[in-house]
């Protein structure tokens, strides 16, 4: 959790009738606006969402694109027994029978066709992860009950030379999953922390064949674990009088699953009020006031709570 705590302190004018919410007035006390100004519900001069992050997608795939593989991948044989192991686009799976995970399409593997031991790999693009923090790997697969004995699945391989070589396997996914008694979808993760500062990654699925049923993958992504800033709030009195110093406080909380590596926060006065002048701070990072605005302006990183 960061506080940034300003003791941003606002002096309430004659005019504040026209704060945010309903208010009423009572000779020279104005009674209750603050919940209504200062709640991020009620505050419509506050951008939406009021509290925004960046998320490091490095790699989004879900197959869209009728060009096969898609711009960028390559796909090779590794292995091949005499029945070409090949990836290809469908819209429609067969073998088992399935959709895609999401519409139009999927990348399948033939192992339904293809003799035990046939391999291929379907490689993304070369990707930078110089500057991210905590990247994984996601991506959806299909399972079935179909051909119980035959250990049909993709091994994730990481290159780091662009793809001349590949030395890892970084993790294994069976087709077969008692679990999935009609073919079903299932998402896999394989942390990709261990190559934080490589410049030319490359990351493989490599179809392996134990000719049983074909497998399908779908919307493969790589990203830093996303950060969610929705449950940040502001505290302030629930009334004040004509003239008052309030001092007011904005919660920036993480509560996703990875840091906010470049959040900001802006936070525009209610109407009616004026800013105290060098009363704005905060715990960490960057903040400051924008006269030209009438706003608060704040930058920096959110850990996870």
């Amino acid at each position: 959790m960061r506080h940034f705590v300003p003791r941003w302190r606002v002096t309430v004018l004659a005019c504040a009738v026209a704060l945010v919410g309903t208010v009423a007035m009572s000779g020279d006390e104005i009674k209750q606006p603050w919940r209504a100004a200062f709640d991020p519900e009620g505050v419509t001069a506050e951008p939406a969402p009021p509290f925004e992050a960046t998320d490091a997608v490095q790699l989004l795939e879900s197959f869209t694109d009728v060009t096969f593989p898609p711009t960028g991948w390559t796909q090779a044989i590794v292995v091949d027994p005499g029945t070409d192991p090949v990836w290809t686009r469908e819209t429609a799976g067969t073998s088992p029978t399935i959709a895609p995970h999401t519409a139009p399409a999927m990348a399948k593997f033939n192992s339904y066709s293809t003799q035990a031991t046939g391999s291929a790999r379907l490689a993304t693009p070369v990707l930078n992860l110089s500057a991210v923090v905590s990247p994984s790997l996601k991506f959806w697969m299909s399972h079935d009950t179909g051909y119980s004995t035959s250990a049909d699945r993709v091994t994730i391989q990481i290159s780091t030379d662009g793809g001349t070589t590949w030395p890892v396997d970084a993790a294994t996914f069976n087709r077969y999953d008692a679990a999935c008694t009609t073919a079903c979808w299932q998402e896999h993760t394989v942390d990709l922390s261990a190559y934080v500062g490589q410049p030319t990654v490359s990351i493989g699925f490599l179809g392996i064949s134990a000719y049983g049923n074909n497998f399908f993958i779908d919307d493969v992504q790589v990203a830093e674990p996303a950060p969610n800033l929705s449950t940040s709030s502001k505290a302030a009195p629930a009334g004040a009088l004509q003239g008052d110093e309030i001092a007011y406080t904005v919660s920036i909380v993480n509560s996703g699953a990875g840091p906010a590596s470049a959040a900001t926060m802006v936070d525009v006065l209610p109407p009616g009020t004026t800013y105290v002048p060098a009363s704005v701070s905060c715990t960490s990072g960057v903040c400051s006031y924008n006269a030209g605005l009438n706003q608060f302006e704040w930058s920096g990183t959110v850990a996870v709570s």
